[in-house]
């Protein structure tokens, strides 16, 4: 999820937050459906995006993309205004790990919502991408920065695979990830694998935190035609919400 990964690099460079920064880095196993309190300064997850963009619920985290303000001008595949979405970290890091995470996610073309491991420094990312144009996919990724590179390479180790029913009804995807492999999964079924043989240097090799949300894909050419966008706000909401209705972490993952 790039456009989550420059948002935290931007974090960084302005406020200075590294991996200490980011609070606790000892890894620890956790389960959360998130009840009340439990996204806060002093709490797992810790928001970096406007209070009105998430709240927790009956439901567990509640993400929302805000409508822009005033008249929204499209232009080819781009909107000139684009919805502010929710980013939310969690405040741990750690080098290996099974992550699970039940999500439902809106079916509005140009909106994406994702659940990715990232470094705070090192920028290393482990993606999964539901795309509201393409509701019965979902799209994994791997990006990896090299010295003196300013972007990473796009799309090398992207893959698409396809979701039963849809990603509007209630699914649990896992990411499971050690040195020698990353395991993508959907309701228990591995759908992917990639090696450390198959990724070279670009596999990712630093410690990694969770970061979900929700976002607009509309602002650029290429992204917002990767998310079947733009955005048509015309026709929804003040917000668009997606949920996060359960988060689990176990140390050394085995699928």
């Amino acid at each position: 999820m790039f456009i989550l990964s420059l948002y935290g690099l931007l974090l960084v460079l302005t406020y200075g937050w590294t991996a200490e920064a980011l609070g606790d880095t000892s890894c620890k196993p956790f389960n959360t459906a998130f009840p009340s309190g439990s996204v806060g300064p002093d709490s797992l997850f810790r928001a970096i995006s406007p209070q009105e963009t998430y709240e927790t619920c009956d439901d567990g985290l509640a993400m929302y993309l805000l409508k822009p303000e005033g008249h929204v001008k499209r232009t080819g595949n781009v909107n000139d205004k684009i919805g502010q979405g929710a980013t939310i970290n969690s405040t741990q890091l750690c080098v290996h790990g099974k992550l699970s995470f039940q999500v439902t996610a809106p079916t509005v073309s140009g909106v994406v919502t994702a659940i990715i491991l990232i470094g705070s420094d090192s920028l290393d990312e482990i993606d999964v991408e539901l795309l509201g144009g393409d509701p019965t996919h979902r799209s994994t990724n791997v990006f990896v920065f090299l010295p003196g590179e300013k972007e990473p390479m796009y799309n090398k180790y992207n893959s698409v695979e396809r979701v039963d029913g849809s990603i509007a009804e209630k699914h649990t995807y896992f990411i499971d990830y050690n040195s020698d492999r990353i395991v993508w999964g959907v309701d228990d079924k591995v759908v992917r694998t990639l090696t450390k043989e198959q990724a070279g240097e670009r596999y990712p090799n630093h410690c990694l935190r969770i970061q979900c949300g929700i976002w607009d894909a509309s602002e650029h050419e290429g992204t917002s035609e990767w998310a079947r966008g733009p955005i048509d706000w015309s026709q929804q909401p003040e917000k668009i919400p997606a949920y996060l209705h359960n988060v689990h972490f176990a140390l050394m993952g085995i699928v």
